[in-house]
């Protein structure tokens, strides 16, 4: 489960209705998460390569300039998924 400060411990997302977030690896149910940014960026240029980038929280909020709980809380409770991946 993500934790204050970290920065990025794997995808956190939203229980529809329900304030309560549910982890699969450990199985357990908690009341409050920490949303954080998986982002991944894929870059190319004039020679038909590319390259995947994967950002993390810290990085990727930056890039954004607007923390992920703020989209989350836009977004609306009903367009995220019940569980949290570790």
């Amino acid at each position: 489960m993500a934790r204050q400060g970290d920065g990025f411990e794997g995808n956190v997302q939203h229980r529809q209705h329900n304030p309560i977030y549910n982890c699969k690896t450990c199985n357990k149910d908690f009341e409050h998460a920490i949303h954080c940014y998986y982002l991944v960026v894929r870059v190319s240029d004039d020679s038909k390569g590319e390259v995947k980038f994967l950002l993390f929280n810290n990085i990727a909020e930056r890039l954004i300039r607007r923390p992920a709980f703020e989209l989350v809380q836009e977004a609306g409770k009903s367009t995220f998924s019940t569980s949290v991946s570790n």
